[in-house]
């Protein structure tokens, strides 16, 4: 803004400079400098008082739009997060899941082993009960052989 002497009529002038983009508010300022820059200029006192609220309400305007995109952003982020949140929660279900069927089949392996041994062990009571009966027959047999002998 120039400064005139007092005989003069100041005038303020917006121009655009295109400088500090990417942060926050600069962009807004920067379109609202440069929205201001091409409209035309008041003269009078009511045509400023115009102006101004025209600009105030821009700004409003850009302001609103800031605030909501910035709440977007942040619902956006929010459902994210939940998405996030949901696919870590079905990653640990599916991994307890896997735990217990592998819990499970290892169990069952268990289980098996266990029968499979305790068949083994039967079977090896059943083979020594059948040798125990077979050496009784054959020292019975024996017997009767030595008794058949001294008569």
């Amino acid at each position: 803004m120039r400064k005139k002497t007092s005989a003069q009529a100041t005038r303020p002038v917006l121009q655009w400079i295109p400088e500090n983009t990417c942060i926050a508010g600069n962009e807004t300022a920067d379109n609202l400098a440069k929205q201001g820059s091409q409209q035309q200029q008041p003269h009078h006192t009511s045509d400023k008082a115009n102006f101004i609220a025209q600009l105030q309400r821009s700004v409003d305007e850009q302001t609103a739009g800031i605030e909501e995109e910035q709440q977007e952003k942040e619902q956006k982020e929010q459902e994210q997060k939940q998405r996030q949140e949901k696919e870590e929660e079905e990653e640990e279900e599916e991994e307890e899941e896997e735990e217990q069927q592998q819990d499970q089949e290892e169990d069952e392996e268990e289980q098996e082993h266990e029968e499979q041994e305790q068949e083994q062990e039967e079977e090896q009571q059943q083979e020594d009960q059948e040798q125990e009966e077979k050496k009784k027959k054959s020292s019975c047999l024996k017997q009767c052989y030595h008794e058949l002998l001294r008569y």
